[in-house]
């Protein structure tokens, strides 16, 4: 029995350490953002991952808004890529640690007060809560939507992965609303030139 205590407490630890990682470092990445600290964005992101999740997702809006989709037919996946040529430029400004700022803090933002700063991480035990038993684990990926006292609809859900010894932002999916806004100033970009 003695031998269960002194493998099962060590496994213990280390499993508890496993699941706290991945928040410590999600805190250190919201906490840069909160702050507006551009040099430990720089290293708590991979903006090349990042740039081409936001390509994807506000490419698809603007098809959809503009209304080119429909047009592109059963192989719209395929003729996507061709259709970025157009907008990739305006999309390309929305590339950078400041870029990311604004995205991550202009959604929240507008739904808070004009005097608060923007809040990503739990303000209390029941945020925490729905923090924690959101969040879904591989070996080197973790998914967790934040802010976590707002509704999938009005957050983001970030994917981590394990890079080097430590958690980087590797993708974010944008709220519908804030992807449909960012594609509208792309199609305003597009339609000025």
């Amino acid at each position: 029995m003695r031998w269960v205590t002194r493998l099962g407490i060590p496994l213990l630890l280390l499993f508890a350490a496993y699941t706290a990682w991945p928040f410590v470092d999600l805190y250190r990445l919201v906490h840069a953002i909160e702050r507006q600290d551009l040099a430990e964005l720089r290293r708590r992101v991979e903006f090349r991952t990042v740039t081409a999740s936001l390509n994807r997702q506000i490419l698809q809006s603007y098809l959809q808004l503009s209304g080119k989709a429909a047009q592109l037919g059963p192989f719209g996946q395929l003729l996507i890529g061709a259709a970025s040529a157009q907008v990739d430029q305006a999309i390309e400004s929305l590339a950078g640690p400041q870029q990311l700022v604004d995205i991550m803090t202009a959604n929240e933002a507008s739904r808070s007060e004009p005097d608060s700063a923007p809040r990503l991480l739990p303000r209390n035990i029941r945020d925490a809560w729905n923090l924690y038993s959101n969040s879904e684990y591989s070996f080197d990926d973790f998914y967790v939507t934040v802010p976590p006292s707002r509704s999938e609809a009005q957050s983001f859900r970030i994917r981590l992965r394990l890079i080097r010894w430590t958690w980087k932002l590797h993708e974010i999916q944008l709220p519908d609303e804030l992807r449909a806004r960012l594609a509208r100033r792309i199609m305003t970009a597009t339609e000025s030139k």
